[in-house]
C-alpha cells in the first residue's frame, strides 16, 4: 500500500513512525486502512473515491491494548481488545485479508505495543529520579515560595520541622 497520502494527511504526530499500513475493513466502521504506528493503532477511511487525504474513524493508544487475536476458520478476523475506562474493554475486529496477512499484523501489532510499554516504562523510571531529586530541596522550594507570599511564616515553620 502506499502510505504517502497518510504522511501528507496529518494525521501522524511529529515524532510518529509508520509501522505498517494494511487495507481492510473494521466491524462497525466499513472499509479502510488500519494503520499501526509506534504510539497508536489508527482507522483511517478515504472521504470519497478520487479524493486526496484520509478521515480518521478510530483512534488508540498502544499502552492501552490488552489482548490481540485471531477467530475464524475461512475468513481470519483480528481482534484487538482495549482498555476504554476503567474497567470497561472494547473488542474492535478488523478483516485485512489472507490468513497470512491477518497473522503477519497480529505480529506486527504485538511487537509495536511491547515496544511502546519498554518506553512508557524507561520514562516512567526518568520521572521517579526527577522527583527524588526535587525532594532533596524542599526546603529551598519553601523558601522561595514564603518569598513570593504564597505561605505564611507559620506554614513555613510548620512545613519546614516536617522535612
Amino acid at each position: 500500500m502506499d502510505t504517502t497520502e497518510i504522511y501528507s494527511s496529518g494525521i501522524l504526530t511529529k515524532n510518529e513512525e509508520l509501522l505498517d499500513a494494511k487495507s481492510g475493513s473494521m466491524w462497525s466502521k466499513g472499509i479502510g486502512v488500519l494503520v499501526i504506528t509506534n504510539k497508536r493503532i489508527l482507522f483511517l477511511k478515504k472521504p470519497g473515491m478520487f479524493s486526496k487525504g484520509f478521515h480518521l474513524l478510530f483512534e488508540g493508544s498502544l499502552g492501552s491494548i490488552v489482548s490481540v487475536t485471531t477467530t475464524g476458520l475461512i475468513s481470519k478476523m483480528l481482534n484487538v481488545q482495549m482498555r476504554t475506562v476503567q474497567p470497561e474493554f472494547e473488542i474492535l475486529q478488523f478483516n485485512v485479508g489472507s490468513k497470512e496477512e491477518t497473522e503477519i499484523t497480529r505480529q506486527k501489532l504485538i511487537g509495536a505495543k511491547d515496544e511502546y510499554k519498554e518506553k512508557e516504562t524507561i520514562s516512567a523510571k526518568t520521572v521517579i529520579i526527577e522527583q527524588v531529586e526535587t525532594k532533596e530541596k524542599a526546603d529551598e522550594i519553601l523558601k522561595k515560595r514564603l518569598a513570593r507570599g504564597e505561605i505564611t511564616k507559620e506554614e513555613f515553620h510548620d512545613k519546614i520541622q516536617r522535612t
